[in-house]
């Protein structure tokens, strides 16, 4: 065996080496990648659930405070009805009228009231109706 097929076996043997070494290499590359990509998928779906879980404690927490501004609504609509329904019973309607009527008598006869005034510090009224 010559010096050269020594070295053309030595080439061959380094050539099967290394190639076996790069396969070595991508096989834990891909292995790696995949435990990455796995860990990825896993936390997106963590992040994924504790994102749906949220927002599904906000949604109650929303739908619990809008309940309580509905009550308090109606509370309060009570509340001034209630109100406003005792102020229309004490309301004196025939004082009520009166004003009306005087506001659109100064408003059609401006001059009325000093007419009137005038009647009132003689001892006489005049009578508008």
């Amino acid at each position: 065996m010559g010096e050269g097929e020594r070295q053309t076996g030595q080439d061959q043997d380094l050539i099967e080496e290394i190639e076996s070494f790069r396969s070595v290499l991508e096989r834990e590359y891909e292995q790696k990648i995949a435990e990455v990509n796995k860990k990825r998928d896993e936390m997106l779906k963590t992040i994924q659930e504790m994102y749906i879980k949220k927002m599904g404690s906000l949604v109650e927490e929303l739908d619990e405070q809008e309940r309580k501004a509905l009550s308090q609504a109606g509370n309060l609509e009570q509340t001034y009805k209630g109100k406003a329904e005792r102020l229309i019973e004490e309301i004196d309607k025939s004082k009520l009228i009166e004003s009306i009527l005087h506001d659109i008598s100064k408003e059609l006869w401006p001059g009325l009231d000093d007419q009137n005034e005038t009647f009132l510090s003689k001892g006489r009224s005049m009578d508008v109706t």
